[in-house]
């Protein structure tokens, strides 16, 4: 029986790498004392899957696992056994049952939200503009190195939206396997195209999200579809 489990990493925890990551909550699913499903042959691991790897020093509201489990459990227990044995940094809030027709959830994600959060030093009107003109640019490049090649790639197309909420952009950059934008470049890209500086400040991943039918929907979401 696979689940889809949504976790948070925050905090201190926000520096540890994807590989590290996958250690701790492999440990924690032990401690749960989860009926987990393990490989087959020499080296057996653990059945489970993360969506896309969060990138170093961003925090997150929203990170998913796909764990596949020898017998149905409620989901709820689920959820709540891993966050009871969790470390400080860890918060594991949600879980659904996997429908069948759903898709691997690293591949399916495509979208992520962020919140750049507190930045009420800038003042709100220069960011208005400031963020108009970054978005009435039609192309806007960036280097990535390709094996021993370095490419100039249109990310214009990997922005899929910012505004200024309060205190706080909000945005929408593509993820995944169809193109990728880290949040590191959009905000380095971001002060060259702009003047203002965006570096200090803190990263929330707050959603994220893949493609049903020519609409967008997080993983619970289209598991609530699909189960109807």
């Amino acid at each position: 029986m696979r689940y889809w489990i949504k976790f948070s990493k925050e905090g201190r925890l926000k520096f540890i790498s994807h590989r590290d990551m996958h250690k701790v909550v492999n440990r924690i699913i032990i401690r749960a004392d989860l009926p987990v499903v393990y490989s087959k042959g020499f080296h057996p691991h653990q059945r489970i899957s993360f969506s896309n790897p969060l990138e170093l020093g961003i925090e997150s509201k929203a990170e998913y696992l796909d764990l596949e489990l020898r017998e149905e459990i409620e989901p709820q227990k689920i959820y709540k056994a891993l966050d009871k044995n969790s470390p400080k940094g860890f918060s594991f809030y949600g879980a659904k049952k996997y429908e069948i027709g759903a898709p691997k959830l690293m591949a399916w994600l495509e979208l992520a939200s962020y919140n750049i959060e507190n930045i009420d030093r800038i003042n709100s009107n220069e960011l208005e503009i400031a963020i108009s003109k970054f978005l009435k640019k039609e192309e806007i490049y960036i280097e990535k190195r390709r094996r021993k090649r370095v490419l100039k790639v249109n990310i214009r197309s990997y922005i899929h939206s910012i505004e200024l909420v309060e205190n706080n952009i909000k945005l929408k950059l593509q993820t995944g396997q169809r193109g990728n934008l880290k949040v590191s470049q959009f905000i380095k890209i971001f002060n060259k195209v702009t003047g203002v500086n965006l570096d200090s400040y803190r990263i929330l991943k707050t959603e994220m999200y893949g493609r049903d039918y020519g609409q967008y929907k997080t993983p619970f979401e289209l598991l609530e579809k699909l189960k109807n």
